[in-house]
């Protein structure tokens, strides 16, 4: 029987009384045996179980402690802090117990006799967590030509393609050699779809179905990802356009005249134009059928769903009433398949790393615009990421080309003089502000007398995100206005914890992260702290290097000396700041 942690029954309680009445000595604590342990969900058996974040249920017996009114335990280390009682002394108790981990576990325990008394803390169990399953298919979908689309799991798997197939700029992309390609890295379906020959997922099961979708018209429904059933699509992921929200559903049955039942939709409004990572779960274990949208949990509802479905895994459309529809009018990239429920917790236990749906909504962080500055003449500093963004100068070309050198990198820069208002600016946005992303520039500030930004991507009134140096502070800030106005009050900001070095180079990022809703200042790759951003808005302006743009020009100026002035899209983590700061993530 499962009991409370923390509840003392009254039956020890009794016990203790009756003992103390009758003026028995206590034991002592080397008498007293730990308990033992056993688990059907992990066994003791030299074999795989489980897998991190699945709870299991561990069984504590007296181990012949007659008058055990409690046992203590923990996991990997002899604390055995966690107490839990039975139902009467010296009974068994069952409890749930969460690995945070793969591989190896050690249960240790102790028991707590009517007097008190206890034994030692000692290891009692041990068991192997298997790791997370890998996912059963995973579409790149980085061919960029052609009709046919290679699973990266199951070699012999494809999805051919129907009707007419192009390829568009993506969201993830694919690294070849050197280089990063963005472009034709996602499939276009508006006038065609990909399908397998066969099933991917097992729809009876638990199944989890993950997606970068980019839904260009919301007049009609639109499916991103489906698998046939003879009459129903057996599950599909995207769009519904009465409710203008995302969509993960599925029928209680495959019949002719069946629909779509059970339907988990996203809180907010569908975006158009914008990437957004869609994630459906379906658990038959609880009934359950969950959405995330970019990370974050939206909705999750009953279901229940009778078979599987052992049709054609489908990009761009799904069936309905035995015909194709719901076309997808837009992209789709990195499509991904589990037999499994996502990971939803950050692992702890393991330095902080983050949960799968926020990776899957959040990585990876992907060059939308790269300016290493290390020109000599000319009108503009090439962006040599493939979007193609150079970025033209407004200013001195004899002074600002070469006119600093970074002994860091050992590599030129450029020197800007902000009582002219140098900078350099683009033809336009490199990322999406209201998603995450990163920015990060290497810094010479010569001039700390007042407010200079180094990298920004403006407005129509104000810049989206300033990179840059607070002279009142006296600190390096990286900073969002919570709208796009005319001097705008309200600033999401966070500063460095020590003072900004005037006249040495210093590496800034600024990392937005939007499933969490943050701001995050990290200084020659130490992270400095971080703040909650309220509310989000695209800034659809040029991207300036060495002021605070906008449409009507450029504030704050920079002073002093620029290399490697970077953007990406995605939130970097601690491990990758340290790639961009060395340029080992600009291509």
């Amino acid at each position: 029987m499962r009991r409370s942690l923390t509840r003392t029954t009254a039956a020890a309680a009794a016990l203790a009384l009756a003992l103390s009445l009758l003026g028995q000595s206590p034991a002592l604590a080397d008498d007293i045996r730990p308990p033992t342990v056993t688990s059907d969900d992990y066994p003791d058996d030299d074999s795989f179980h489980g897998a991190p974040g699945r709870p299991g249920d561990f069984t504590f017996d007296a181990n012949g402690v007659d008058d055990a009114v409690a046992y203590h335990y923990s996991i990997d280390g002899p604390e055995c802090t966690t107490r839990v009682e039975p139902e009467v002394p010296g009974g068994a108790v069952t409890v749930e117990v969460t690995p945070r981990r793969s591989g190896g576990h050690t249960l240790y325990a102790s028991s707590v006799n009517a007097y008190g008394n206890s034994s030692r803390c000692e290891p009692v169990y041990y068991f192997l967590v298997a790791p997370h399953a890998r996912p059963v298919a995973h579409f790149r979908l980085d061919e960029g030509e052609g009709a046919t689309a290679l699973d990266a799991v199951t070699q012999e798997r494809t999805a051919e393609g129907s009707g007419v197939i192009d390829w568009a700029r993506g969201r993830v992309g694919a690294r070849t050699g050197a280089a990063y390609r963005l472009e034709r890295a996602a499939v276009v379906t508006s006038e065609g779809h990909l399908r397998t020959e066969g099933p991917v997922v097992d729809t009876s099961g638990t199944f989890t179905i993950s997606a970068w979708v980019r839904l260009d018209d919301t007049g009609e429904d639109a499916v991103a990802v489906s698998q046939d059933g003879e009459h129903l699509s057996g599950f599909q992921l995207g769009y519904d356009a009465d409710e203008d929200a995302w969509v993960f559903q599925r029928a209680g049955q495959d019949a002719p005249n069946a629909g779509f039942d059970h339907r988990a939709t996203s809180t907010a409004p569908a975006q158009a134009g914008i990437w957004t990572r869609l994630t459906g779960s379906s658990d038959p274990a609880t009934g359950e059928l969950s959405l995330y949208v970019d990370g974050v949990h939206q909705e999750t509802v009953d279901q229940v769903s009778e078979g599987t479905t052992e049709g054609a895994f489908v990009l761009g459309g799904g069936l309905a009433g035995g015909e194709f529809a719901g076309t997808w009018p837009g992209a789709i990239d990195d499509v991904l398949a589990w037999n499994r429920l996502p990971v939803t917790q950050d692992d702890a236990a393991s330095g902080g790393h983050r949960s799968e749906i926020w990776r899957t909504a959040n990585q990876p962080v992907v060059p939308e615009g790269t300016w290493w500055l290390g020109e000599t003449e000319g009108a503009s500093a090439g962006d040599t990421s493939d979007h193609g963004l150079d970025a033209r100068l407004h200013g001195d070309s004899d002074t600002v080309w070469d006119g600093a050198f970074n002994d860091w990198l050992f590599k030129p820069g450029i020197l800007l003089d902000g009582a002219e208002g140098e900078h350099l600016r683009t033809d336009g946005p490199a990322v999406r502000t209201d998603r995450s992303f990163t920015a990060s520039a290497w810094v010479r500030l010569d001039d700390g007398g007042s407010d200079a930004v180094a990298l920004s991507q403006g407005g129509t009134s104000t810049s989206g995100f300033a990179l840059g140096y607070d002279s009142e502070l006296e600190k390096w800030i990286f900073e969002v206005p919570a709208e796009d106005s005319v001097g705008a009050v309200e600033v999401d900001r966070v500063a460095s914890t020590q003072g900004a070095q005037i006249g040495g180079w210093v590496h800034l990022a600024g990392v937005y992260d939007h499933t969490d809703g943050t701001l995050t200042l990290h200084v020659d790759g130490g992270r400095e702290g971080n703040t909650a951003r309220e509310g989000t808005w695209h800034a659809g302006g040029d991207v300036v290097i060495g002021g605070a743009g906008h449409a009507d020009g450029v504030e704050r100026p920079w002073t002093g000396g620029l290399v490697l002035a970077q953007v990406h899209q995605g939130a970097a983590l601690q491990d990758e700041i340290a790639g961009i700061q060395l340029g080992f993530l600009t291509m």
